[in-house]
């Protein structure tokens, strides 16, 4: 949590983006402080915090989702890493465990490239700062030259850093047909 002062009106911002202003803070006993202003403010462990309902995370978690489809789409390594941490690897029933050099460097040779890639975001469940993001994927491109096909279940394991989720894993099961 993080104190600030808004044109002399204090504002706690919250870890979920949830400002409220001191009017409507809750007091607890001796938890106070002044703001530049003298003006006394009081904080509550147990403040009104908004709370994100499964909905809620699963559909932040599909935005991030889509964004990193994008930026997968163009094929540009520098909007690649914009999503992931420096170790990201990738893992397939074909490749193994592929370290994201080895991806970088297939799509800058152009032996792989995505036309579409779109995720349906499932499940997400958040331990800390840590989320382990299910989805089902498809995807068309092509591989060496070749047109390819893809109905995936896929397990992106994301990592907040900075106050951003970056993906550190993505593992890609194809569905039985």
């Amino acid at each position: 949590m993080r104190l600030t002062n808004i044109c002399s009106t204090s504002v706690i911002l919250f870890n979920f983006g949830t400002k409220l202003n001191r009017r409507n803070a809750i007091a607890a006993p001796s938890q106070s402080s002044r703001d530049v202003s003298g003006h006394h403010i009081t904080k509550r462990r147990e403040q009104k915090q908004k709370i994100m309902t499964e909905t809620d995370i699963k559909n932040e978690f599909q935005k991030i989702e889509d964004n990193f489809n994008k930026a997968v789409i163009t094929g540009n390594v520098e909007e690649i890493k914009k999503c992931i941490t420096k170790d990201w690897v990738l893992v397939d029933s074909q490749g193994g465990i592929i370290p994201q050099e080895r991806f970088f460097s297939v799509l800058e040779q152009g032996l792989l490239s995505h036309a579409t890639m779109t995720k349906e975001v499932l499940r997400v469940k958040i331990y800390g700062d840590i989320a382990l993001v299910t989805s089902r994927g498809h995807n068309t491109g092509a591989w060496q030259g070749q047109p390819m096909e893809a109905d995936e279940w896929i397990t992106d394991v994301y990592k907040r850093e900075n106050n951003k989720w970056l993906c550190v894993l993505t593992h890609l099961t194809p569905v039985k047909k």
